[in-house]
């Protein structure tokens, strides 16, 4: 699994929203698909003719199986947690929020128990 690779994801997915499909994913269809680790198989399926997702689904550039275990992983974090769907595109949404998580549970370390955590940038307030 690459970083790049879910990077990659992300700006399919946004791509996807900003061309404004006709039908928007359901939110049973994400957590089934999540579920069953085939979201990016889904996604491919569902609008690969407005974004080319061949670089992540094709079997000699990308392990299918390893990327659709991440976000199988970040979606179970979100299962009972999520609002019913409110605007046009939430389905999509939702599913760039799966990628988002996936890549902060993947890629980003954590600081060991040891370390303290960095303290957040303070803006200046401006009057």
């Amino acid at each position: 699994m690459k970083l790049s690779s879910y990077t990659g994801l992300a700006f399919l997915v946004n791509r996807v929203i900003n061309a404004n499909p006709i039908a928007d994913l359901s939110y049973d269809e994400i957590w089934d698909a999540t579920d069953e680790g085939r979201l990016i198989s889904l996604l491919a399926d569902r609008y690969g003719h407005l974004a080319e997702f061949t670089f992540i689904t094709h079997p000699g550039l990308a392990n299918l199986e390893q990327m659709e275990a991440a976000p199988r992983d970040a979606a179970a974090g979100y299962l009972g947690r999520i609002r019913r769907p409110d605007g046009p595109f939430s389905g999509l949404c939702l599913v760039m929020d799966i990628i988002l998580e996936a890549i902060q549970q993947h890629f980003c370390q954590r600081p060991s128990s040891g370390d303290s955590p960095e303290e957040p940038a303070e803006f200046p307030v401006t009057e």
